[in-house]
Order: C-alpha cells, then structure tokens, then sequence
C-alpha cells in the first residue's frame, strides 16, 4: 500500500529539521568537550537535552491532544529554529559561554518535548493501515539514519572548515523549512465536535497514566523501554571522550556517520518490508544483537573494530523502535496517544539523565582509574581490555553490553510482552475536523 503524499510531505520537512539538529549536536558537542576538556560538563549538555523531556511530556501530552497537531509542531519546528539563532548570534558577538549553552539546550528540548508526542500521534492519523503504519514508522527512523549518517560528516567538515558559525545557520535554515512546508499542507485532526465540555486538564493527564495501568502488558513494555534507556544512556555519554582519548574528531566523525550508516541500512529494511508480523521479535533480536556489538566495541581500542561494531548495532534500532512504536500505535486510541505518549516518553528516558550523570562520574572517578596502566584492575582486566585512557570507558561497555544481552533473554521469554505484542487487524479511530 502506497504511503499517502501528506505523510511523505511531513515526514521529509521532519527529515531535514532532523539532520540540522544532528549537525549541531555533534558540533556542539565537540565545540564543548575541546572548550573545556571535562566529560562532566559534555554530560551536562546532555543531561540537559535530556530534563525537559522526562519534567514536562506528560503536561505536553494532554495539550497535544487538546490543540491541534500541525500547529503544536509547526511551533516547536520555529522555536528550535529561533534558538539556533540565539546561539549564532551570542556567538558572534563572543558572548557564547557555557551557561548560554545549557539555557539554550533546555529550551530546544522545551520545543521537542511537545513535538515528539504531537509527531507520533499524526502518524497514526494519517496512515490508518496497520501495515502501512509499520513501514511509515520505518521510514521516520530512515529520517533519523540520515540526519545520523550526513550530519557529523557535514558538521565534521565545516567544523574544520568555517567553525560552529556555518553550523549554527544550517540548523535555523532546516527548521524554518520544515515548519513552512508543514504549516502548507491540509492536515487531518481529531474530530472533537461530538466531545462535548472540556475534561479537566489533570483527569486527561492520568487518564494516559490508566491507559497503560489497564492495557495488559503495556505497563511490561513501559518498563523494558526504561531499562534499555538507562543501560544505553551509560555508553551514549561516554563514546565522544572515550574515542577523543585515542583518536581525533575526525574519526569520531567517522564512526558517529558509520552508525548512521548502519540505521539508514536497518531504516532501508524496515520501510520496505515493515516490522515481522509479532514486532516484540524483532524488539528482543535487535537487543540481543546491540548488546553483543557494545561487548566487541569494548574489547580493543581499534577503530575498525569499533567501526564494525558501531554499524551492526546502529542497524538494529530501527527495527527496534519501528517494533516498538508499532505495538503502542496499535494498543492506544487516536484521542489518546498525545498523552500516553508523552507519559510513555516520561518514563522511559526518565532513566537518562541519570544515567548521563552517573556514567561520566563512575568513569572518571572508578572505571578509568581502576583501568589505568598502573590500576587495581589492570593486572586481571588489562590482559583481555588493555589498560591506560580509554579503557575504563571500554570496560563499561562491555558491562551494559551483557545487561542488554540479558534483557532480551528476558524479554524473550516473556509472555506478558509476547501477548501485548501481537497487533490486531482492527482499523484505527476515524478521524476529521478542519485542516
């Protein structure tokens, strides 16, 4: 079944906005880290990136059910446009210090804190098919896969080239782009004319809460997802210091487009074919598989190896996610995903900051001493990891790695997760209003 011409519209403006914020976030994060040479502070920029997301989806959600999609998203694609400029412009004028940053970084994912949930609910609205859901979802991680493949080759390039500045204006000229093409197009909303009196804001926000209490297994799901996050959350703040301690940005770049490149190869698949017929296989693969590639990545300090690795992981989240955002779709009505959603964002990356936290903590204070040349654990470990700068992050992978490994024996052999995940044939909620 052919994906309808809307969808494709929203999606590539979705694309593009996409890969602008992936040029800035690794530029940004490499402007930070050689600014001040300190993992904690490249972890506060995440953790910051992070916060907004896990403090305000749930209030999003209900307000993205309230108001009407397109223009929820045509105001965040503006707003994250407006502080790309912020940034440009303190930097221009040499203003641009670290607080600037944080500040900056906190309102952009204001914007996508309401963005996300108000994007993944209209996917559902304007592809009704069940299959058909299945490959849109496939190609909204293509999207991804190429903003993660072109953009630290780009950012890489007029990083060297030019500076933060050039990066700084592509990043404004994507959003603006995709909020103009989205507010153009004829859009469908919820037809709310039969709803009658408004409900009161704080009964919608827990009606998101019940929905995933009383729908069998979707509280299992919820749990797996923030399990996962916070496991990945470990190594995601640690791959940039851990390969600049060896290596140049350049080949960070390098292997942050090879892990692109692996998406957009599993973005390919999934949007081609969609996701298997019982998605919670293709959720507990793809685990199985990203948890063994983290323990290879880890073993050497190569960057073939971590090449290799980076690729074969990066190749199982779409089919991951698409899986996964295939069953909540199929699992929660059309009026009801703005909020369930951004409950389920809640929850699940509430486990990130945290995470963004701790890990650079434990590695600069435990893991990369211990694993130092001279080291309490270089004489047992240094034999299998090697031992010196680096390695002490390595050793972390390689530990979340066999969590990861462990949680898709888990999740595998669970029946709660095994009945949530079979989707039913049923057509999705009809829909109408104005454009």
């Amino acid at each position: 079944m052919k994906l309808h011409a809307t969808f494709l519209t929203l999606w590539a403006g979705q694309a593009l906005s996409a890969l602008g914020s992936s040029m800035l976030s690794f530029a940004l994060g490499v402007w930070v880290y050689q600014r001040s040479g300190s993992v904690t502070q490249f972890g506060l920029v995440v953790f910051c990136a992070m916060l907004p997301p896990v403090v305000l989806s749930p209030f999003a959600g209900v307000l993205v059910d309230r108001w009407r999609r397109k223009r929820v998203m045509v105001a965040c694609d503006a707003g994250a446009g407006l502080c790309g400029l912020a940034l440009l412009i303190l930097l221009a004028r040499q203003g641009l210090e670290m607080p600037q940053v944080y500040a900056l970084t906190l309102l952009g994912a204001t914007f996508a804190s309401f963005h996300q949930p108000a994007y993944a609910a209209s996917v559902a609205l304007l592809v009704l098919d069940g299959e058909a859901r299945g490959r849109a979802n496939g190609m909204v991680q293509l999207g991804l896969a190429g903003a993660f493949v072109a953009g630290p080759l780009l950012a890489g390039v007029l990083l060297a080239a030019t500076g933060l500045r050039a990066i700084l204006l592509v990043d404004c000229a994507s959003f603006t782009i995709a909020a103009v093409s989205l507010a153009l197009l004829r859009f469908p909303e919820l037809d709310r004319r039969g709803s009658g009196s408004r409900t009161p804001f704080m009964q919608e926000l827990r009606e998101g809460l019940v929905h995933i209490r009383d729908t069998a297994g979707l509280r299992w799901l919820l749990l797996l997802v923030a399990a996962c996050n916070f496991s990945i959350g470990f190594v995601q703040v640690l791959f940039t210091p851990m390969v600049l301690t060896v290596s140049t940005e350049a080949v960070l770049g390098v292997l942050v487009s090879v892990g692109g490149a692996g998406m957009v190869v599993g973005g390919l698949a999934t949007s081609t074919w969609g996701v298997p017929t019982q998605p919670m296989r293709g959720v507990w693969g793809g685990l199985a598989i990203g948890g063994l590639c983290m323990v290879l990545g880890g073993l050497r300090a190569s960057v073939w190896l971590w090449g290799g690795a980076v690729f074969c992981y990066f190749i199982c989240i779409p089919l991951i996610n698409a899986s996964l955002q295939s069953i909540w779709q199929d699992r929660v009505p059309s009026a009801l995903q703005g909020r369930v959603f951004a409950v389920r964002n809640t929850v699940a990356f509430g486990s990130l900051p945290a995470a963004y936290l701790a890990s650079p903590w434990l590695a600069t204070h435990f893991f990369e001493p211990w694993m130092a040349a001279d080291g309490a654990l270089a004489p047992a470990m240094g034999h299998w990891f090697g031992a010196g700068p680096g390695r002490g992050m390595a050793l972390m992978f390689v530990l979340i790695g066999l969590v990861l490994m462990a949680l898709a024996g888990a999740v595998a052999g669970s029946r709660r997760l095994a009945a949530v995940g079979r989707l039913s044939t049923a057509a999705a909620s009809p829909i109408g209003g104005a454009p």
